[in-house]
């Protein structure tokens, strides 16, 4: 047996009767012309063994049956050319795997079907001919618009193209044409589409994590992430930690009925669309841990019907806009760890329904606004590692149901407002790492929920009341920095972490 053949050239020749199995041992050949013949029955699934083939040329036979799928084993495949035959069948998904293709031509033959979806991998692809195939009928998949294809020859078939604004700048590169057919696309919306389709591009799609039918013909409700109403409306799309990166495009403010824009955990960059602003069914917006860039757009504001806004850990900078406080349902508001300046809105104190706040690790400086005190609902309120200056408003005592207080890490200054003595509800209270003068107050040992007070690293003044003893769920007590004299109450030294010995204080007498 030839072995070591390289080049097998039998074209135009007038051989006729079956391509033998036997050919699968040529386990050395490159190039394989068969064309031009009256060769007949199946192509040897055999074929698909000599991986060296960089060339196959069987056209303009009488071959019958289907394209075996053996022939996606071929990976070093550069050229395949089978038309004019009377193959049947599908166009099997296994070609998507002839990472080296660059030109198929399957014209002229009985195929059925479409073209596998699986094509959309064949990125060294520059020709796909398909003409005279009169009976493949159906869309091309959208996973096509991967390939920088140079020819597209579709003429004599029922195959159509979508008719989206991704798909048709795709077919507008494309040099060479042919029998190019819109398909009716009716049952869904077109904007929602093309705004997830610019969305994918956009965003490094195909080096996502996860695209499961991302640009296929399936619905756009089965593809990875997306949910959709029953007029087939995007509502949600949630791709948490997929491994998005690039720009967010402005598109995405045309998804008018989404409600959830999850897309938390990634690599985007760049700036936040001022459009989002237009979606005003959005209920949660979270872009927390990306790499985004800018200023908050103040179009946000417009987001009426949010409940949760969050993208902490991002770079953004620029001052808080003044238009979030037109946010009346939002119940969650999380801006931390970000290098956020100016002054913190006071239009944030019309937020009634804010359950939870978290400016902190900013840049944000000027005192707290009074106007929290309306935030009656607040139970958690994070403003710490900041430059806030000024005193602690006392209109923060009528935040009744706080269990969380973080005021740590400021310019804060002046005494610990008596106000706060009610808040009843607080069990972990930090005014630690500012510039508090005055006594450490006795209506401390009032708030009975308490189980962490730190209050060191101020300028405080006086002994330590005695009134602390009462706090029976306290747990963690940091005193030192300041300038306290007097005793320590003994049963303080029980608590599992505290810093009376560095006080060099002694302790009470009983």
């Amino acid at each position: 047996m030839l072995t070591n053949l390289i080049n097998l050239d039998l074209g135009k020749n007038s051989f006729s009767g079956p391509i033998p199995p036997e050919i699968g041992q040529l386990s050395a050949i490159r190039e394989l012309y068969l064309n031009e013949n009256e060769l007949s029955g199946f192509i040897p699934p055999e074929i698909g063994q000599l991986t060296t083939l960089v060339t196959v040329f069987l056209q303009s036979n009488a071959l019958t049956g289907a394209i075996p799928s053996e022939l996606g084993e071929l990976i070093s495949l550069e050229g395949l050319v089978l038309g004019d035959n009377e193959l049947v069948g599908t166009i099997p998904p296994k070609l998507g795997n002839m990472n080296s293709l660059k030109g198929i031509s399957l014209g002229g033959t009985q195929l059925t079907g479409t073209i596998p979806p699986e094509f959309g991998k064949l990125t060294h692809l520059k020709s796909l001919s398909l003409q005279k195939n009169t009976k493949q009928t159906g869309p091309i998949p959208r996973e096509l618009i991967r390939i920088p294809l140079d020819e597209l020859l579709l003429l004599d078939t029922s195959l159509c193209v979508p008719s989206d604004r991704a798909f048709t700048a795709w077919l507008d590169g494309i040099e060479r044409t042919n029998g190019i057919t819109r398909c009716d696309d009716v049952s869904e919306s077109s904007t929602d589409r093309d705004a997830l389709i610019e969305f994918y591009l956009a965003t490094g799609g195909p080096n996502w994590t996860k695209d499961t039918n991302w640009l296929s013909e399936k619905p756009i409700g089965e593809w990875y992430g997306v949910k959709t109403d029953d007029e087939r409306r995007v509502t949600e799309l949630e791709l948490e930690g997929n491994n998005l990166s690039g720009q967010l495009p402005s598109s995405l403010g045309n998804l008018a009925h989404l409600t959830r824009l999850l897309l938390p955990d990634n690599k985007l960059k760049g700036s936040i669309p001022s459009s989002l602003g237009d979606l005003s069914n959005l209920q949660r917006l979270a872009l927390y841990r990306n790499e985004l860039t800018g200023t908050i757009p103040s179009s946000l504001g417009n987001l009426t019907s949010l409940r949760g806004l969050i993208i902490s850990g991002n770079d953004l900078t620029g001052s808080i806009p003044s238009s979030l406080g037109n946010l009346t349902n939002l119940r969650s508001l999380n801006l931390s760890y970000m290098a956020l300046s100016g002054a913190i809105p006071a239009s944030l104190g019309d937020l009634s329904n804010l359950e939870s706040l978290n400016l902190d690790h900013n840049n944000l400086t000027e005192p707290i606004p009074s106007s929290f005190g309306n935030l009656s609902k607040m139970w958690w309120l994070a403003l710490n590692n900041n430059e806030l200056t000024g005193t602690i408003p006392s209109s923060l005592g009528n935040l009744s149901e706080v269990k969380v207080f973080y005021l740590y890490s400021n310019n804060l200054a002046g005494p610990i407002p008596s106000s706060l003595g009610s808040l009843g509800e607080v069990e972990v209270f930090w005014l630690n790492n500012n510039k508090l003068t005055g006594p450490i107050p006795s209506w401390l040992g009032n708030l009975t929920e308490l189980k962490q007070l730190l209050i060191n690293d101020n300028v405080l003044t006086g002994s330590i009341p005695s009134s602390l003893t009462n706090l029976m769920n306290l747990n963690q007590l940091y005193l030192t920095g300041n300038d306290l004299s007097g005793c320590i109450p003994p049963s303080l030294h029980d608590l599992p972490e505290n810093d009376l010995e560095r006080l060099n204080l002694s302790d009470c007498q009983e």
